[in-house]
Formats: C-alpha cells, structure tokens, sequence
C-alpha cells in the first residue's frame, strides 16, 4: 500500500515538473498574439469651436401668406400685383380685398395700410429685399379711400384713373402693382393675408373688383403675383444663435474633428441643440424644421457663405431642443470625401414663412451647442497597449 501511494505521489510531481518545462518554452512575445488588438469602441462630447449667426436676402413669394407689419424686431411688408385686366373701357370704380388669417401680436388699433405704387417689374420667385431697398421699387403714395376692416379681411378703393391706366396701357410693363405697410417703426403687430398662393379651398385670395360706367356687373381678378419682403432689427450678437424663415437669419458651426483617424468608423453623431424659447417668434407651438448643409469655403465669407445643396438633413425642435443623427456628414470628414469647414443651419420653409427660433451658442456653459459621437478603430497587426 505504501509503494501504491508514493508512485502516485512520484506521477504527481512528474505531471508539475512537465507543465513547468511547457510554460518555460513559451516563446518570448507570445502575448501579441494572444492579446492580439481586436479594435476599439469609444465615445466623446465635443463642443462647438465657433458659431454665429448672420442674415442674408432671399425672395419670398412663394408662400401661403403674405405678411405686413412690425413685430418682434420683424419687419414685413407686402407687395401685390393684378393682370389680366378687363378690355379697354371707362373704370368706375375699383377696390382691392384681402383676406386675414390671423394677426400676430398687439391687437391693433387700425388695419387700414399704407400703399404705394410699385415702380420696376419684379418677379415673385426673385425680388429680394436688399433688391427692393436698393434698387428703388418704391413709388409714389397712393390715396386708398372707402377703408372697410373687420376679422377676416380689409377693403379698401384704389383711384379709378390708377386703374385705368392699368387697363389703357398698351403693354402690361407699366402695371408693377402695388406696396403695402403698416407704418413703421413699431406697430406692434403682423396680419398674415392668405396669398394667391394659397389652397383654393382656403378663405380667400387678394382680388381686385373692378366695375365699369355704364355696366352693372363686376370683373373680380384674382392676384396673380404676390410677396412678402421681410427683414429684422437683429443684429448679430454671440449671446444666441438665429434660425429664422422669411428674415433669413442662419447659423454657422464648426467642430474640430481633426483628430479622429482617417480609418476610423463613425457609428453615430449626434448634434443637439438647445432653445431660449421666450425668444422664439411668433410663438413657441408647433415643430420647426431646419435644414443642416456642410459649408464649402474656407472662412465664412458673411453674408455669402458658400455650401454644398447636393447633401442635407433636416432637423426638428419640439419644445426647447433639437437631436440631429449628422453621422453622414462626420464620416465624409474622417475619410476625407469632404474638407471640414463647419455645418450651415438654413430654415426648411424659409421661402414661404415668418418665424423662428433661437438657441444658446457656445458663450453659455450650460446649453452651447455639442456633438456626442461613436466610433470605433479597427485591429491592427500588432498589440497596441
């Protein structure tokens, strides 16, 4: 029993002593393929480097209103135009009717408008209002009487000889239309009209209702150009930053993203934003939509900021911020499709509405704009540590 037990305790210290003399043959580095780099998965917070905002001139006539007025450091006023006249004959009278979606702002004590004639041709879909301004489209005043204002519309008489001369004219060159404006600096309020533009199946769109001497009926001609020409008090300030449709105020960001490795995967980038909504005009309801490019130029050359229009996202702010998946844009950058010279923030309906919103910029703390991204680097041939 004895020799039993001591050559089980002989194989014993055999079995050690070789799993020794195995480890002691392990080749040196064994580890590097052992341990061998299977990539890597991180995320980061990054802050925007630069911001700003600025405004620039875009048409607007292509929306569902037309807006005139002062509110809110907005300012707005219309312009309107009537072809297609009846044939030449004696003009008896005329009178022009706009219909109101609703007033935004103080309740104002008068609705009765301001009119002047317009004095060049202009297109709906390219005046612009530093055009406007500089190119002297303004014309003379126009005396409006017989003034009929309630909550859904305005009326108001033109000079039948202003009519006239509309219809007389042997080419249609001379009837520019017309200008409307509550006076300014600050009344206090906006009226958004419904616009020719507008669904047929909506209140009503601007008509002028012509009547001839001699005739008991009526020609009734619907507008057949119309546009608002808006701009705002503004200026630029790095407390906050502007996204405004009609007014045409946009943001600029740049974030250094440099230093992500050009075989690097960009799983996810996500840009969020945060609203000062007090400030947001005409109110806070509703979404609003934005749309994100990347700029073009080197430098932000204000107010003609290039970008690229062939790729966008739209983002949406509901309540008081904004989460927009911009990986596309990133992963461009780190592998060098695109050159990284910051992201242009453009309002989706800028054409065709009044309204804004406006968020932190990087001077507050607390809110400045950021961008939470995920990557991940693939293995390498070798133990990276």
């Amino acid at each position: 029993m004895r020799r039993l037990i001591a050559f089980a305790l002989f194989l014993g210290i055999l079995t050690l002593l070789s799993q020794c003399i195995k480890k002691e043959k392990t080749p040196v580095g064994a580890q590097f393929f052992e341990w061998g780099n299977r990539g890597s998965e991180a995320d980061t917070l990054m802050y925007a480097e630069r911001d700003t905002f600025y405004q620039t001139s875009i048409p607007c006539g292509e929306g569902a209103y037309v807006y005139i007025g002062h509110s809110k450091d907005n300012k707005s006023r219309g312009i309107i135009r009537f072809t297609d006249l009846p044939e030449p004959d004696t003009v008896d009278s005329a009178r022009v009717t706009l219909y109101i979606h609703r007033i935004i702002g103080n309740e104002p004590g008068s609705l009765v408008p301001a009119v002047y004639t317009i004095s060049q041709e202009w297109e709906e879909t390219d005046i612009t209002t530093d055009e406007f301004e500089s190119g002297g489209f303004q014309g003379a005043p126009v005396d409006i009487d017989d003034i009929y204002t309630d909550s859904d519309s305005i009326t108001f008489l033109l000079p039948a000889d202003l009519v006239q001369s509309w219809i007389d004219t042997t080419t249609a060159s001379e009837n520019y239309g017309l200008l409307l404006e509550y006076a300014p600096p600050d009344t206090g309020f906006l009226v958004e009209f419904y616009s020719e533009d507008t669904p047929t199946d909506s209140f009503g769109h601007p008509a002028l209702t012509i009547r001839m001497q001699d005739d008991t009926t009526t020609h009734t001609h619907i507008a057949t150009a119309d546009a608002f020409i808006a701009t705002t008090d503004m200026g630029a300030t790095s407390d906050w930053l502007y996204i405004a449709n009609g007014t045409a105020l946009r943001t600029l960001l740049y974030f250094d993203v440099n230093w992500l490795p050009t075989n690097a995967t960009v799983n996810n980038a996500i840009l969020s934003l945060y609203a000062d909504t007090l400030l947001s005009f005409p109110d806070n309801n509703g979404t609003f939509y934005f749309n994100i490019f990347i700029t073009s130029g080197e430098s932000w050359e204000i107010p003609t900021v290039t970008y690229d229009s062939t790729a966008y996202t739209t983002g949406t702010l509901l309540g008081d911020s904004a989460s927009t998946d911009i990986t596309f844009f990133i992963q461009n950058w780190v592998t060098g499709t695109k050159e990284n010279h910051g992201f242009i923030l453009i309002g989706s309906n800028q054409l065709t509405n009044l309204n804004r919103r406006v968020f932190y910029s990087s001077q507050d703390m607390l809110h400045q704009p950021r961008l939470k991204l995920f990557y991940s680097l693939p293995p390498s041939s070798r133990y990276e540590e």
